[in-house]
């Protein structure tokens, strides 16, 4: 299978898409063969249906001798095996009297058209490539310590995420394990971030039996206001993710809530409050839900991210000796893509897959424009089955379709071809080569994926060479974020931790529960495991959020006090709400917020590239993470850098702008199509605010 899927990759990297879809073809079949396989060994209630699947599947392949012997297995479970023997001795004495043709192994493909390369042309290639990710900044690293205090208590946010009413942590069932999102979102247009925090511990699909959605206003950066009633975003469904989006156009943003059960838009109402409404079809179970313009027209989608599609996870109980709560044990869900219509409804998009889609186990998604081509494309991490990637295209009538391509593309799953239990994803130019790359969280004992853009649209998981493959493996990895902490210059990880069942439950005592976060320092050479120091503050709590294990789940990123450093917001299950401020004694950087005229408000898909001096930086303007929403600002870390000789802006429209002489340390306002730069007040270490 991992030799058909790269030769796979390869014929479509050289624009064969033919040949490759043959090859990916045979690839699926043995996929299909050995997760029937594996089904057969899990005796589920199926057994007899994925029996006769892996017949069917082994028969396409060409390898009729295991079918045969699993046809024998198959006519024993069905209690019918004295009476099919007859037939079954046929059928072995006509294979070995007239042997079929062998399979075309080679899917059609010409050998002589591919001549094998000479090792010196591999070996110059190899070493450019080496080349490639080296910057001029090299020198100019410095290690700067990291240090982040967790503030919520100082900052009066006591929210608590509850996932059942059950006070015993290690009793849950499949629905109760994922989390609740966390939204960043500047509702009052203040300037000040604030935060909204998904709740649940009622039952599943009811709109009122849980806790209430809590919205915190930012009071600059000192204090917070807890004003969900008065808002009215107190949603009282059973909460997984939340994002936040312009979704109307009028210049304040809006809630989308994602529920096991009916979904939510709070529309903004520009004076403090929101109106919810309920969207329409959506009476499943949404992980995530991320917005963007996915069809060209300048005005949001919707994707609606789903996980299972099965009533029977709401009830089995996933405790007591020998219990198997895999995903997989349940019927997955297919994702929906949304449209408005002109009556401001909500309906599915049929531009996705001619509507092929797949049911999967759909975690998060990251809306960005990665290949630079058509428009806008999705990633979608999926639990135990392969990741999607919706790729924007041209169709005939000069709009855009989307296509799912994760396979052909490289980013369905890891280095070894096996797929994982994906789900939190991180987006970033992690090597600085100036293109969008990936980076994946997964389940216990499996390494974290790190999709490099090599080639535009085409990614390879360079995990093992970049430090990032072994420090995922004892882990089970939630919420993750990727931000300049110290403002090297260099992307750094954030990764947090906790396994999804208590394995002593399941006879493993030895893995643990809880778990540490992880900070994964990047640099030119990749990145290092490091560990995170504490303040010494003694005005804030003095339990340390890096040292306490925890069963932890969202994470997000926001400057909640506008000094330039990036903060994080985490939550967990056992623990209340962590706000980490960052006290890192920083290098430069710049922050730039973007509103879109000819596109759309949030100018979702933007890229901004920094140049200074031979150096340059690249970062998107993207929306999704793991069940949450980060701060939409683009934030660079510039290293020793003192000025932005160039900033430039590509936007989703075609349009481009540029700006020169920008200062560090700067946060401004962009405009589409308006040659002006507005710079915000910025606090300084201290936290005072000097003007702009």
């Amino acid at each position: 299978r991992v030799a058909y899927l790269r030769m796979a990759e390869a014929l479509a990297m050289v624009g064969e898409f033919e040949a490759a879809e043959r090859v990916l073809e045979r690839k699926k079949w043995l996929d299909e063969a050995w997760q029937m396989a594996m089904n057969v060994g899990l005796n589920r209630e199926s057994l007899r249906q994925d029996l006769r699947t892996l017949v069917e599947q082994l028969e396409k392949l060409g390898r009729h001798w295991e079918a045969i012997s699993w046809r024998t297995i198959l006519a024993y479970e069905e209690g019918r095996l004295s009476e099919a023997m007859p037939e079954l001795k046929h059928a072995r004495q006509r294979l070995m009297q007239d042997p079929p043709s062998p399979p075309d192994l080679l899917c059609g493909i010409e050998l002589r058209r591919w001549p094998l390369p000479n090792s010196t042309a591999m070996l110059a290639d190899a070493a450019s490539n080496l080349k490639a990710t080296k910057r001029s900044s090299d020198s100019l690293t410095v290690s700067i310590p990291v240090r982040m205090v967790d503030v919520a208590e100082k900052l009066g946010v006591n929210f608590q995420f509850r996932n059942h009413p059950n006070t015993d942590p290690s009793h849950l069932r499949m629905s109760q394990v994922n989390g609740g999102g966390i939204a960043v979102v500047d509702f009052d247009l203040d300037g000040w971030p604030d935060l909204y925090f998904c709740d649940a511990g009622g039952p599943p699909n009811d709109p009122a039996g849980s806790g209430a959605n809590q919205l915190f206003r930012n009071l600059n950066g000192r204090t917070t206001h807890n004003v969900s009633v008065a808002s009215g975003s107190d949603d009282r469904s059973y909460a997984q993710g939340a994002t936040t989006a312009d979704l109307n156009q009028d210049g304040f943003v809006d809630l989308v809530i994602a529920n096991i059960g009916v979904n939510v838009i709070c529309i903004n109402n520009g004076d403090g409050t929101f109106s919810p409404q309920s969207i329409e079809g959506s009476d499943g179970w949404t992980s995530s839900i991320v917005c963007g313009d996915l069809d060209g027209d300048a005005l949001p989608e919707i994707a609606e991210i789903n996980y299972i599609d099965d009533e029977t996870a709401f009830e089995t109980k996933c405790w007591g000796d020998g219990f198997d709560c895999s995903p997989r044990i349940f019927a997955p869900a297919k994702d929906r893509f949304l449209k408005r219509m002109t009556n401001g409804d909500w309906r599915e998009w049929p531009r996705v897959g001619a509507g092929l889609q797949k049911a999967n186990y759909a975690f998060a998604g990251i809306i960005a424009d990665f290949d630079r081509k058509a428009g806008n494309d999705l990633f979608l991490s999926n639990d135990t089955t392969s990741n999607h990637f919706w790729v924007s295209q041209a169709s005939g009538d000069g709009t855009l379709e989307l296509k799912e391509q994760a396979i052909l593309r490289g980013c369905a799953s890891g280095d070894n071809a096996e797929t994982q239990g994906c789900m939190g994803i991180a987006g970033g130019d992690f090597d600085r080569d100036g293109s969008l790359d990936l980076f994946v969280t997964n389940y216990y004992e499996q390494p974290n994926n790190l999709f490099l853009q090599r080639t535009p649209g085409f990614f390879t998981d360079m995990a093992a060479p970049f430090g990032l493959s072994d420090g995922g493996r004892e882990m089970v990895g939630f919420g993750t974020q990727a931000s300049d902490l110290n403002r090297d210059g260099w992307l750094d990880l954030i990764v947090v931790n906790g396994h999804v069942f208590e394995p002593a439950q399941n006879g493993t005592p030895d893995i643990p529960f809880r778990m540490l976060p992880q900070l994964f320092r990047g640099g030119p050479s990749g990145f290092v495991t490091q560990g995170v120091f504490e303040s010494g503050d003694p005005s804030v709590s003095s339990s340390s959020f890096w040292r306490t294990p925890r069963i932890a789940r969202t994470l997000v990123r926001l400057d909640f006090n506008r000094d330039g450093r990036p903060d994080l917001v985490a939550n967990s299950l056992d623990a209340p709400i962590s706000i980490l401020k960052n006290c890192t004694e920083t290098q430069n950087w710049l922050r730039v917020d973007l509103v879109g005229a000819a596109s759309e408000r949030d100018a979702v898909g933007a890229e901004v590239i920094a140049v200074c001096g031979d150096e340059q930086w690249h970062a998107w303007m993207m929306d999704g993470t793991y069940m949450g929403a980060n701060e939409r600002t683009v934030d660079f870390g510039i290293g020793v850098q003192e000025q932005i000789d160039r900033l430039q802006i590509e936007w989703p429209s075609g349009m481009r702008q540029s700006f020169e002489n920008i200062p560090a340390n700067s946060h401004c306002l962009i405009v589409e199509s308006v040659n002006a730069i507005h710079y915000f007040e910025v606090a300084n270490h201290t936290g005072e605010h000097r003007g702009g």
